[in-house]
């Protein structure tokens, strides 16, 4: 049974609401689990009263087996036939339990109270792809009505501003995936006259301009005057000290955070380059900067950052503009979130924005909150450095702001990489003082211990990113550092190597590396195997490389992530098949079928049938049949493919075209064969998932594969 740190123990005291930053490593998992059956079996709630909310699928998954395993192990330990017999009972009913994703939480919820949120009981949720398909839609519909029909001063604008119709459409989208930023800036800001709009630009700028310039002005300044007294201390006469004096005293008065940049610029001018380096020509010549180093690299550092600040002289025309582009795109995407949900209630869908917005409307109505207050006396909530203020506003209601029930957070606020998808590391900040608040400073908890890392791995991370880590700005989203602390058992230390070629060019990264991996398993005294070797990489482009390296040297591997799953040949290929059977006259995909692992064919073979006669590929294909038998079967199934095509269902159809063909088995004979073969599963689980969102045609399935191609590479392996 696996033992509990101390800094695990304090989380596990299920009487107040905690708030848990837990380092990687650091067994947050088994605490949240550990902590679900505190409160399932030491204070008897019910698994109904208790909800577990992590981040994505797989998390709910895992942390859905460890609990599980957890009742297991007690099943099979416990002595006491009364406490066995509650396991077993707990065991049952987790199948049953709050243990999923945010969304899937809220979905229930919408469940409970479809009436309430103005929803068809039978809604279904839409993925990503169907409800880009009805934006797209609602889009195009209101361009073409508003100038069709209306002659829209407001739309002939904004797509001469954004150079095309396509342009204006790309903003249109955007902006309505982030529709639940714009509404708040809708009803905040854009309900006001365009004046109005210009002045709150314009302080908002001068607010955060003085945020960033306040906390360096005094250092700055200070260093400033410190060179020019040096350099007037050499050379009373110096022409550029002696006019920047004045300037650097009007610095030290100015008012305001545009001034000072202002009267900064006039500085910079007279005693920098154009790099932002202190002038040694004509002011300070390198002999006689000895003692001032520091205090160069200070101002270096500073006027570079502020370099990037610019300030036009005209800003209030540039403001108004702004502000009457704003209230014009603002009133477009309220026609297009108009019709947008229009289409989608009328099939009654939801999409994944929708399904929390909902919940937060619903949960704005008393009687709502209060049935949910009653019914959820626990939450729990993974990753918490990825939620939102939207997700805050579920969250807190449900538990009557912590007036009632029990809130336990974790996350990692150095972990939060989902800024993208609109994850505000805020938020975190803000429900930890609230649980500070209602719980006290004692039941704001750390887990600083890494059971992943050796000592020396450990020490190596902690040295350098207390430095990395200095001085962190809460306006940039910066957090502090915190050691981790080496958890792990085993007497091994670990180190760090760096690997270095001998000469610049003489090897590349992707050699160095695979070269290194060899090194590594045939070190008799490692005892390492090929699964023990893991490779991190910043970008996709690297695997490529390293792919032809490992390949030339034997070295099997899987990549997990890196090239974009849709990028695959081998889902090119499938799209290539289905192409061809949407249009048998499209010829490129007919020969990249025939080339592929489907069929094998060699490019001389391809040469020859293009020789025969016909107007297409595909009747040259047929023509070629006369002439040689083993084209045939490979026609037979072709034709017999094409006539089904529109009759059977897509996933059928796929499984098919794989089974009747060497595809499987010639991706499995390659070097990263088991790579392949996983990607074909996922490819199956997403063609099923694409055809169980309403009726879909085999046009709208190779539209679907062509767009994933052309723009979905964050999809992952």
């Amino acid at each position: 049974m696996e033992q509990l740190t101390p800094h695990q123990l304090k989380a596990l005291d299920i009487e107040h609401s905690i708030s848990l930053s837990a380092n990687a490593g650091s067994g947050k998992t088994f605490v949240l689990a550990k902590r679900y059956l505190e409160i399932a079996v030491k204070a008897n709630v019910p698994l109904s009263r208790i909800a577990a909310i992590t981040f994505t699928d797989k998390a709910a998954g895992e942390l859905y087996a460890r609990i599980a395993r957890a009742i297991d192990e007690q099943i099979n330990t416990t002595e006491d036939d009364k406490l066995r017999a509650k396991y077993e009972k707990l065991r049952r009913q987790l199948v049953s339990a709050n243990i999923s994703t945010i969304h899937s939480f809220c979905l229930n919820i919408l469940r409970k109270f479809p009436v309430e949120a103005d929803l068809d009981a039978n809604f279904t949720p839409i993925d990503a792809t169907m409800s880009q398909e009805l934006l797209d839609l609602a889009v195009e519909e209101l361009i073409k009505q508003k100038l069709e029909f209306e002659d829209d001063d407001d739309l002939k604008f904004l797509i001469r501003l954004f150079s095309s119709k396509s342009g204006l459409v790309r903003e249109l989208q955007n902006l309505i995936s982030h529709r639940k930023i714009v509404m708040k800036l809708s009803e905040e800001l854009y309900h006001k006259n365009v004046d109005e709009i210009a002045e709150y630009f314009h302080s908002t700028f001068n607010e955060y301009l003085n945020l960033i310039i306040n906390p360096v002005r005094d250092n700055l300044v200070n260093n400033l005057k410190a060179i020019n007294d040096a350099v007037l201390d050499y050379k009373p006469d110096n022409e550029i000290a002696l006019s920047v004096s004045p300037l650097l005293k009007d610095l030290v008065n100015a008012d305001d955070a545009i001034e000072f940049i202002k009267l900064l610029g006039k500085v910079r001018e007279e005693m920098f380059t154009k790099s932002n380096v202190v002038r040694k020509q004509g002011y300070l010549s390198a002999k006689e900067r000895d003692g001032l180093e520091e205090s160069i690299g200070i101002v270096e550092r500073i006027i570079k950052e502020l370099s990037e600040v610019q300030f036009d002289e005209e800003h209030q025309a540039t403001e108004r503009a702004l502000a009457e582009i704003g209230k014009a795109l603002i009133k477009l995407f309220d026609g297009a979130i108009e019709l947008y949900d229009r289409r989608k209630k009328e099939l009654g869908y939801l999409d994944y924005e929708d399904i929390l917005i909902k919940t937060k409307q619903i949960l704005e109505l008393e009687s709502v909150q209060k049935s949910l207050s009653e019914e959820f006396e626990y939450l729990m909530v993974d990753e918490y450095q990825d939620t939102n203020e939207l997700q805050y506003q579920i969250f807190m209601p449900i538990l009557d702001y912590l007036k009632k029930g029990n809130l336990f957070i974790v996350g990692d606020e150095k972990q939060s990489i989902y800024r993208f998808r609109d994850a505000e590391l805020e938020v975190f900040s803000k429900t930890s003082r609230d649980i500070e608040n209602k719980s006290g400073n004692d039941y704001l908890l750390t887990l600083p211990d890494s059971f992943r890392m050796y000592p020396g791995i450990c020490l190596f991370t902690n040295v350098l990113f207390k430095r990395l880590f200095a001085s962190p700005s809460e306006l940039y989203n910066e957090v502090a550092h915190s050691d981790l602390i080496c958890a792990r058992q085993e007497k091994e230390n670990g180190c760090v190597s760096i690997i270095l070629a001998e000469k610049v060019g003489e090897f590349t990264e992707a050699e160095l590396t695979a070269k290194q991996i060899l090194k590594l398993i045939t070190d008799k005294g490692a005892k390492l195997e090929w699964k023990d070797v893991a490779i991190l990489v910043r970008r996709r482009i690297a695997f490529k490389e390293l792919e032809k390296e490992f390949i030339k040297l034997n070295i099997p591997y899987n990549i997990i992530g890196g090239k974009g799953f849709y990028q695959r040949q081998s889902i090119y290929d499938i799209y290539n098949y289905f192409s061809f059977l949407l249009d048998a006259e499209n010829d490129s995909a007919l020969v990249g079928l025939l080339r592929s692992p489907f069929y094998s064919f060699s490019d001389l073979q391809l040469f020859e049938i293009s020789l025969q006669k016909g107007f297409t590929f595909w009747d040259k294909l047929k023509t070629a049949t006369g002439n040689d038998d083993k084209l045939k079967p490979v026609v037979k199934q072709l034709q017999e493919n094409l006539s089904l095509a529109g009759e059977v269902d897509i996933t059928l159809m796929l499984r098919k075209i794989l089974s009747e063909t060497d595809f499987i088995s010639v991706l499995a004979s390659r070097a990263d064969g088991e790579q392949e073969l996983a990607n074909i599963e996922k490819m199956f689980s997403l063609t099923m998932n694409f055809t169980n969102q309403g009726f879909r045609t085999l046009y709208d399935y190779v539209n679907y594969l062509k767009d994933a191609i052309n723009s979905q590479e964050d999809e992952t392996q």
